[in-house]
C-alpha cells in the first residue's frame, strides 16, 4: 500500500532508507522507516533473499501481497509473529474534536496536558514510556520543527503521550 503514511515519509524524502536490486531498473525494494520495513516488487528475484536477510531484529514487516507474505514466511520459517495492523484514517472530516475535548476536560486537575516542547522531548520520563516519540527525527530540534506531540504530566513527569511517528508532505 503505497498510500501508507510511514512509507510516504520515505518516498517523499523525509525519513528512512531503501535498498533496491538495481538503481536503474529495480525489480524488488526494501524500505525501512523506524521499526517498519516494507517490501515491494517481485518476491522471486534472486536478490530478494538478500533483502530478507537484511531485516533488523524487532521490526514490523509490511507486505502488500499474498506472494510476499508466503515468501517471508518460507524464508524465516516459524520465527515470525503475524498480526493484523490497522491504518489510521487521514480524513480530518472523521476526526471527532468534541470527543477529544471531552477527554481533555475529564483529565483530573493534578494532571497537565502539554505540547511536547524541547524540555519534554529531552525528558527521560518521556523516553521511559517510549523511545519512538521523537526517534525518527534527526534531533530534538528537527522534531520540534517538523513533528508534533502532546504529553500528560503528573508531578512534572510524563506519564502518557501521543506523537507524530513520521511525517509526509500532507501531514503526520
Amino acid at each position: 500500500d503505497f498510500n501508507n503514511v510511514v512509507l510516504l515519509s520515505y518516498l517523499q524524502g523525509h525519513m528512512g532508507t531503501a535498498w533496491v536490486n538495481d538503481l536503474e531498473n529495480p525489480k524488488v525494494a526494501q524500505v525501512t522507516v523506524g521499526i517498519f520495513t516494507f517490501y515491494a516488487g517481485d518476491p522471486n528475484t534472486k536478490e530478494t533473499e538478500e533483502l530478507l536477510r537484511n531485516i533488523p531484529e524487532r521490526i514490523l514487516v509490511i507486505v502488500n501481497s499474498e506472494e510476499w507474505k508466503q515468501r517471508l514466511e518460507t524464508f524465516h520459517e516459524r520465527k515470525i509473529d503475524k498480526f493484523l495492523r490497522y491504518k489510521f484514517k487521514r480524513n480530518p472530516e472523521v476526526f471527532n474534536r468534541s470527543k477529544l475535548k471531552s477527554f481533555i476536560s475529564a483529565l483530573p486537575k493534578e494532571y497537565e496536558l502539554r505540547r511536547i516542547d524541547e524540555h519534554i522531548a529531552n525528558s527521560p520520563t518521556l523516553h521511559k514510556i517510549s523511545e519512538d516519540f521523537t526517534s525518527q527525527f534527526h534531533s530534538v530540534e528537527d522534531y520540534i520543527n517538523r513533528g508534533i506531540g502532546y504529553s500528560i504530566l503528573y508531578n512534572g513527569e510524563v506519564v502518557c503521550g501521543a506523537s507524530s511517528y513520521s511525517i509526509y508532505n500532507d501531514g503526520i
